[in-house]
């Protein structure tokens, strides 16, 4: 939820980054295709600009395929909550925070997202998308979604599956 030790260890997380990597790579190694996904907290109370960039270096490495992204919000009952009105990170800044980790982030996706662009991926259909009634909305084996056209010439809609060749690619 940081890239930094201190706020790990603040957080209460039992781990440290490298150990965190050290995992990762294991995981890697057994299976390169595995998609990596986190949850990112910015604004966490006395988290510093150091604390904030080291976050946003092991994002820059595009280590994960996806990231869901949260500004702190005191949570009653926590030992968080109790720090935050010492240690409280104002909001603008954890705003301006977030908004430069979900730019560096959605760099980071969009370029796992390219690397399918011209090959043929297996997705489970979940049915019509909900943006686009004439497209099939399906999800490929390391959660992407993928949306593709509703035609006769589409893939039997009774099967759970599809081959689906990637012709574009975009962060979401």
């Amino acid at each position: 939820q940081s890239g930094s030790n201190p706020m790990l260890l603040r957080m209460n997380r039992k781990y440290t980054l490298e150990q965190f990597l050290e995992r990762i790579a294991t995981f890697k190694a057994h299976n390169p295709s595995w998609a990596i996904t986190t949850d990112l907290i910015v604004g966490f109370p006395g988290e510093t600009e150091d604390d904030f960039q080291q976050t946003v270096d092991v994002c820059k490495t595009g280590i994960f395929a996806q990231a869901y992204m949260f500004v702190y919000s005191p949570r009653r009952g926590t030992p968080a909550a109790v720090w935050h009105a010492a240690n409280a990170v104002p909001k603008d800044v954890a705003q301006e925070r977030f908004v430069r980790l979900k730019a560096v982030q959605d760099e980071a996706v969009r370029a796992y997202h390219d690397r399918k662009v011209g090959t043929t991926v297996r997705a489970l259909i979940h049915g019509v998308s909900r943006k686009d009634k004439t497209k099939l909305s399906a999800k490929t084996v390391d959660n992407v979604t993928v949306n593709f056209p509703l035609t006769e010439s589409a893939p039997d809609t009774s099967r759970p599956w599809a081959d689906v060749r990637v012709e574009s690619a975009s962060v979401w």
